[in-house]
């Protein structure tokens, strides 16, 4: 279970018991945003960016790179 904020559950709406968890259309809906957003913020980035630097602060915390 993760908690999501109100803004995050009325752009993704309520989750299916079955089936994807968000039905928001497009299967890259939330990338296609991300891009949006990141492109109107001035940020050369994408969406898997995101994921390598939760990753790399994991291991800098000190997380196992086996439980990474």
């Amino acid at each position: 279970m993760v908690p999501l904020l109100p803004p995050a559950v009325n752009a993704l709406g309520k989750p299916g018991l079955s089936g994807p968890v968000f039905n928001v259309g497009r299967a890259d809906y939330v990338t296609h945003c991300f891009h949006k957003v990141a492109l109107a913020a001035g940020v050369r980035a994408k969406l898997h960016d995101l994921w390598h630097t939760w990753l790399t602060w994991m291991v800098a915390r000190g997380v196992s790179l086996k439980l990474v």
